[in-house]
Formats: structure tokens, sequence, C-alpha cells
């Protein structure tokens, strides 16, 4: 049972999965809404913003990105070491089980869990407890959760974890005869070369994302369209009421974990989503582009083959989640809009190799 919680994410998707540790400072376009298609105001004039056509996007690949890469590598392929002393600071691969008075507890069992000892952001105690297990040993451990734990039922109560260490993490050895069974090159030479020309595909493939957050930094509301802000406000609301219920708590608590209150949150929250989704339009009025009502019918039928789902049942859970705050086809026809939009940043960034 971790201390921590699951992030605020100032960005909402159709699936409002969200996880990490800490409030994200930018949005990607790729999970923008829109409200109605049909403006009822000039996107034009509700924004200030500096030229979208020739923004610098810099492709070049620095060592250290490189070395990310390698480092990724190695974490994807870690050694399992099955004998041995864990000690501190040592990554390993556990099961537990927790019990209060006798009886499980939900989110108290897991398997195949591997953690870091030290910085787990586990309760109290339950590092501790582990640190020093022989691999393949099974131990019970008495702790207790603290006074202040989200979860009502558990705060202050002692419980038992039962715990199984499985094995040990180690970092292989990145040389050529790592590289070989594990990627398609055969020696480190290699490996670096390729992965820099790769990184640098990536970045010219992504260019449109990157010319819109750099376009994004100096966007500036002149004007608040009501209707759009209701809007968002509805549905910034209703994402924080659903996390706060799939945290088991309140809004105002989940809140003061990041020292802001609803109030500042919902006007922070809904000014960037307004500076963004006025962005897209007023390029997308600029550049004369429309979404057709074929467009939006064919990308409904893709967004209901992916989600395995046929329309109807995929337009109940959109509307479940919006609860009438904006509908399917102004969802998708401003997605639409947005992907064009990408492509015109991309197509007129000016690459930086």
């Amino acid at each position: 049972m971790k201390k921590g919680y699951k992030a605020i994410a100032l960005a909402l998707a159709l699936t409002t999965v969200v996880s990490g540790c800490s409030l994200p400072d930018k949005v990607s376009v790729k999970e923008l809404i829109v409200g109605k298609d049909k403006l009822d105001y000039n996107p034009v004039e509700c924004v200030s913003m500096n030229d979208y056509k020739g923004v610098e996007v810099d492709c070049t690949v620095k060592d250290e990105e490189v070395q990310e890469a390698i480092q990724e590598l190695l974490e994807k392929n870690k050694l399992q070491v099955k004998e041995g002393t864990c000690k501190k600071g040592d990554r390993v691969n556990i099961d537990y089980s927790g019990k209060k008075d006798g009886k499980k507890f939900d989110g108290g069992t897991a398997e195949d869990q591997t953690i870091t000892l030290g910085s787990s952001n586990m309760i109290d105690g339950f590092d501790d407890a582990i640190i020093g297990m022989k691999v393949g040993e099974k131990k019970n451990a008495k702790m207790k959760f603290p006074k202040d734990y989200h979860e009502k039922s558990l705060a202050g109560k002692n419980v038992v974890f039962t715990l199984k260490l499985n094995y040990i993490s180690k970092e292989a050895t990145f040389d050529d005869a790592f590289v070989a069974k594990n990627t398609e090159y055969k020696t480190v030479a290699e490996y670096k070369e390729n992965t820099k020309k790769k990184l640098v595909e990536t970045k010219k493939t992504n260019a449109g994302y990157t010319a819109f957050e750099t376009l994004m930094k100096d966007v500036k509301l002149k004007e608040s369209p009501e209707t759009l802000k209701d809007r968002w406000k509805t549905i910034i609301s209703n994402d924080l009421e659903l996390q706060a219920k799939q945290s088991g708590m309140k809004v105002e608590d989940m809140l003061a974990m990041y020292n802001m209150d609803k109030e500042s949150y919902l006007k922070e929250a809904v000014e960037n989503q307004l500076k963004q989704v006025l962005a897209v339009e007023a390029i997308a009025q600029q550049e004369e582009i429309e979404i057709s009502d074929k467009d939006i019918k064919d990308e409904i039928k893709v967004a209901c083959s992916q989600s395995g789902q046929d329309e109807e049942a995929y337009r109940k859970s959109f509307d479940e989640y919006y609860k009438g705050a904006q509908t399917l086809e102004d969802f998708i026809a401003f997605n639409l809009k947005a992907k064009k939009i990408l492509e015109v940043l991309k197509n007129n960034a000016k690459l930086k190799e």
C-alpha cells in the first residue's frame, strides 16, 4: 500500500487512467478535447500567439539522450539474481499480502512487484522488513498505517504483511555481448550509431507536437468565451470527482496534497485548456481547415474498432464520462482538426539537424 496517490492531470482523455507522482506542467495536444464544432466566438480574436509557421524544432541528439536509451534498455533487461541477501538500495521483486485483524484488506495484496528498498514509498516499516531477507525467503512482519492515511479504515491500524522475496534485480554490463543478445545490433558502437539516427528521425516525426509546445509557451488569452469556459469547468470538475472517488478521497484532500484548493486549481486548469483549444481553433480558421460529417463518421468507426465496442456502447461510455458537456461528434471533429494542424506545424517548421 503506497503512501502516494495518483497525480491530477490537467489534460483529460476519454479514458481517465492517470498515473505518476506530480502535476504535469504542460499538456499534449494529443489529449485535447473541445466543445462545439460550430463556434459561437472568433478564436483568432481570443488569443495572441507568435507566427505558427517557421517554428524552430531542434532535432539534434545529445550523447546524454543516447545514454538514456541505453539505460532504458538495461532497465528492461535486468538480471534476476536468485540467491543471496538483499540490502538497502537494491531493486527487488516481491509478493506481499496484508491482513488486518486476520482478514485481507483491499489493495493490500500483490504479486511480482518490483521496488527499490529504501525508497519504495510504501508505508513505514515495509522496506525495513524486507532488507536482510534471502531470495526465496518468506516472512510475516507487523506494521502500522500512519494516522493520516487516506483510507480511513486503515489509518492508524496495526496490520501484518506476509512478504516473499522472489529475486534481486541487478543491472547487466553494457558491452558487445549484451548488445548482441538483447538488440538487433552486434556491437556497442553499432547500437549507439543507429540509436542516434532513430532518435533524430523520431524528433522529425514529432516536429508538429514540438512546434505546438513551443508555440504554446507564448500564447496569451485575450478573451475567454463563456460557453467554452463553462464547458471546461464542468469537464474538469467531473474528472476531479472521478479521480477523488478512485483514490478513496475527497477532492479537497486530494488537491491539498499539491498545496492547491479547488477554486485555484480549476482556474489554472481551465485557463490552460482554453489557451490550447483556442490556439488550435485559431490556426484552423486561418488555414481554412474544415472537418466533414463523413470524416467524423469514419473516425468514430475507427475509435469503436480500437476500443472493441460497437458504436452504441462507445457512445454510452462517452456520455457517461462527459455528462452532456460535449458531444462525441464535437470531440472527434476537434481531434481531427488538431491532427491536421500538427501536420501544418510540422510541414512549416524549421528543423535544426
